[in-house]
This record gives structure tokens, sequence and C-alpha cells, in this order.
């Protein structure tokens, strides 16, 4: 219990925001929330709001001793990830990398961590419009990694679930070629996400 609250204390201050020449761009009310689930689970939630806009991403981690043997051995380990956001009275789901993988702890029980646990968001303006990126990697040179791309309706512009060797999924909305491109883009704000 005592290393949970620990992590409680360093994962309300791990959290950080940066923006390019300091550009806020109406991004308001962010703020955290973490629930004690249990002696080794918590869930934190990260809410903000940017345009009339509301973003709300839900995490569930777990605080496991994985057996050191085991591909993945990060800590805090994700046991769910969601992110939903509120544009008037509609409501969205954003699809998020669900994909679990099997871990065995110490004492010999398993658990099933995601494969990707979404760590990035970075707003950025394209062409006039706000979009929201979101990346994450599975913690080793060869595990899968993620991106993705909406617009703030929550539509999908681009994705790739990937590796070193092979593509798992991949989308790219042929009227948003460039929009991969960092260079093409203006970066308004990043937020990190533990």
């Amino acid at each position: 219990m005592i290393k949970l609250k620990i992590y409680i204390i360093i994962c309300l201050g791990i959290y950080s925001c940066e923006g390019k020449n300091n550009e806020v761009s109406n991004l308001t009310d962010i703020h955290e929330n973490v629930v004690v689930l249990n002696d080794s689970t918590l869930e934190k939630s990260t809410n903000f709001r940017m345009e009339g806009i509301d973003f709300k991403f839900i995490c569930k981690n777990g605080d496991f001793e994985i057996r050191e043997n085991q591909p993945d051995i990060r800590r805090p380990q994700r046991l769910e990830q969601t992110l939903e956001i509120k544009y008037g009275k509609e409501v969205k789901k954003i699809e998020l990398p669900n994909k679990n993988k099997q871990s065995y702890l110490k004492n010999g029980d398993t658990i099933y961590i995601l494969d990707i646990p979404i760590d990035h968001f970075e707003i950025f303006k394209y062409k006039s419009q706000n979009y929201f990126e979101l990346s994450g990697g599975g913690g080793c040179s060869s595990c899968n990694e993620y991106v993705s791309i909406y617009n703030f309706q929550g539509q999908l512009v681009f994705k790739n679930y990937y590796n070193k060797d092979s593509t798992i999924e991949y989308y790219s909305n042929p009227n948003f070629t460039n929009i991969v491109l960092k260079n093409h883009r203006k970066k308004l704000k990043k937020i990190m996400i533990e």
C-alpha cells in the first residue's frame, strides 16, 4: 500500500504540458483525478477543454510485480484506457488500442496488460483546423507502436499500428496525405499521460 500511495503522488506530478512558443489556444480547465481501486490498482482521469470540446482520458493502471523474464516489465501496467470527447450534447468514444497481452506475476498469478498504452496526446493545427494525435508504444525495441489522428469531431483521419517488422492496422484518409508530416502542421499543445 505504501508503494501505491507514493505512486499516486508521483503520478500527479508527472503530468505535463508543453506548447510551441507557449501557445495555449483556448486550452482550459486541465485537471486530473486519481481514484484508488484497491492495493494494486488505481484509475486516473485527465480532463481538459479546448475550443468548446471536452476531452476525458481515463486509464486504469496496476502496480504489480512482474516476473523478470517477461518481455514487458513496465510499471505501472496499463490495464484499460478510454477517451471520450464531448461537443455540445454529443459524446463520442474514440477507438484506442485494446489488445491485451498476458504477463506473469512473481506470485504466480496472471494479468492482462494493454499492448499499447497511450502516453502522448498532441493537439495541432493543420490547414486552419484543429486535430489531435494519440501515440504510444509497447516499451521495447521490438514491441508494437501506435499513432492515430482525429479531428475535433472524433473522425479518424490517420492510424498506424505497427512494429519494426510489419504493419498490424493502417488507415489514411486520402484527403489528408500530408497531415502526418509534422512540418506541415503547427503544434499547439502536448500532454503526457502516465
